[in-house]
């Protein structure tokens, strides 16, 4: 799906990878393609310089301040 947005040359891409490896040659893509990456609710295993900002919650901060 992410190629395919490439291709159709849309302005952003929101992505919530299912699994947390395997992505950095498709967010390459995008980012050669000028196109912005945002990944949300779930992380990457990739270069933070692949995507402009993560939207989700910081679990581990959530459980500090709860405990």
């Amino acid at each position: 799906a992410i190629r395919s947005f490439i291709a159709q040359q849309v302005d952003v891409i929101g992505v919530s990878p299912v699994v947390e490896t395997g992505w950095e040659t498709v967010f390459q893509e995008a980012k050669d393609a000028g196109i912005p990456l945002i990944l949300v609710d779930r992380r990457a295993a990739v270069p933070e310089e692949l995507y402009v900002t993560y939207l989700g919650s910081d679990f581990v901060e959530e459980g500090r301040r709860a405990g």
